[in-house]
């Protein structure tokens, strides 16, 4: 579990479930480990590192935020600024 901790401190429930079948513990069990561990390592200032399973677009388009947007003066407008 330790091991794990370092490498992802917010596992899935289906890393959750193959921890237990491993460590013979119940997946409930694995949950409130790493809620513990979390928490001690936050007092502690330690950082924690969690892996996210959707990875994000390299390129994001702005577009459908400025449409969705209403019209309204430009930062340099509401300056001053020419």
């Amino acid at each position: 579990l330790e091991k794990y901790f370092e490498y992802n401190a917010y596992p899935s429930a289906q890393d959750r479930s193959a921890l237990a079948r491993k460590s013979m513990m119940t997946p409930r069990q694995i949950e409130v480990w790493f809620q513990n561990h979390r928490n001690r390592f936050k007092k502690e200032g330690k950082a924690l590192r969690r892996l996210t399973s959707v990875a994000l677009p390299h390129r994001l388009s702005l577009e459908p935020l400025e449409k969705s947007m209403p019209l309204s003066a430009s930062p340099e407008e509401q300056r001053g600024d020419p």
